[in-house]
């Protein structure tokens, strides 16, 4: 099967230069590249591919933001355990190609207990990893400081109310950490990136923002974005501690969850990519709750499966439009909401580098159609 030439241009704009040399690298026709990104941005560059060659091989294509990202990407995996990571295959400036890992997506999969406690064991492992010589994070005190900076542009924008960010704030000053792990951490660590092989194996399948960060701020974003119910919680939390004894982060998590929250928030604002209502909908929930001085991570929230709006790894196929996704809440309802009400939706990743400038508009809105011109945080 060969495109016309029209067709295989068009199909070399959608790549990029860079990922359309790796494909022709391969020596084989591309038959089609199906979009997997789930969270797009008119501002950033990043976006993933499944690629399918005529001879019957798939492929996972990435674009990131730069080449040093992509290089990070390489040197990050390579140091995770290859049962449970894909590897990377070839690497042209900011553009990857990766092994496409056959199986069924575990958010639509019927998960018991040990399969939370064997993805708390995972996460573990990857926070256990060798970070890279000379390595340097924020510390406790630069944590706080940004914290609170987030909070206060997320008032401005109009975001968060002045109560609501009263609060924010005082729960980071309550629960500030004194000190902060340094690892390996994935950033988006969640059921809709696990992939059960058809062994039986976890795979973690989506890994474009693997980086060095706190392992404490990683576990508190798998908090939000994989709603678990109390009992799941506590199998993914024995699972991550079962081997170096890591729950003592959860001293100071409530201090980590409002900055996971805030955090992911301003990125959808900033980035224009839609749904910082989500992440602002949780923040609001958790504030209304008890502060928590001994964190239990209990909640009431079912697991869900993905929206199927883009195919994934183990899809024969591009899904069909599925119905709207159940619901996943606090184990409190958020200030307003009664009791038994619909509770609130989750929404897909939003782990992206984060621009520094953005629209000035309501949450989840945009403010207008003009590109801006960002950098990037590491």
């Amino acid at each position: 099967m060969r495109h016309a030439p029209a067709a295989t241009a068009a199909l070399a704009a959608r790549l990029g230069p860079d990922l359309w040399a790796l494909a022709r690298r391969l020596g084989v026709p591309v038959r089609d590249a199906r979009p997997l990104t789930t969270l797009p941005s008119p501002v950033l560059r990043h976006a993933s591919f499944r690629l399918r060659l005529v001879d019957g091989r798939t492929f996972k294509a990435r674009r990131v933001e730069t080449a040093a990202q992509a290089s990070q990407i390489v040197t990050l995996v390579s140091r995770l355990e290859r049962r449970h990571f894909p590897r990377v295959l070839a690497r042209r400036g900011p553009a990857l190609l990766e092994e496409w890992q056959a199986g069924r997506p575990l958010a639509a999969a019927a998960a018991g207990t040990p399969v939370y406690r064997r993805s708390g064991r995972i996460l573990e492992r990857v926070h256990a990893a060798p970070p890279p010589a000379l390595a340097r994070v924020a510390t406790a005190t630069e944590r706080l400081a940004t914290a609170e900076e987030q909070v206060g542009r997320l008032a401005t924008l109009g975001a968060l109310s002045p109560a609501t960010a009263r609060r924010a704030r005082r729960r980071l000053r309550d629960h500030e950490p004194d000190r902060v792990t340094v690892g390996v951490v994935h950033r988006d660590f969640c059921a809709e990136n696990l992939v059960v092989t058809p062994a039986g194996e976890l795979t973690v399948v989506d890994n474009e923002t693997v980086t060095v960060d706190a392992v404490e701020l990683d576990l508190a974003r798998t908090w939000y974005r994989w709603p678990m119910t109390s009992v799941q919680w506590a199998a993914f939390l024995a699972g991550y501690g079962e081997t170096a004894g890591r729950t003592a982060c959860l001293r100071h998590f409530p201090f980590w969850v409002v900055a996971a929250l805030v955090d992911a928030a301003l990125f959808r604002l900033v980035a224009w990519t839609g749904a910082a209502s989500v992440p602002l909908e949780r923040l609001e929930a958790y504030l209304a709750g008890p502060d928590r001085r001994a964190w239990s991570g209990a909640r009431t929230a079912r697991p869900r499966a993905r929206p199927a709006t883009a195919p994934r790894e183990g899809d024969a196929e591009p899904p069909r439009r599925a119905a709207p996704p159940g619901p996943a809440t606090l184990s409190e309802p958020a200030a307003g909401q009664r009791r038994g009400a619909r509770p609130r939706r989750h929404a897909p990743a939003d782990s992206r580098r984060r621009p520094t400038a953005g629209p000035r508009g309501a949450a989840g809105g945009r403010a207008g159609p003009r590109r801006r011109a960002v950098s990037l945080r590491e």
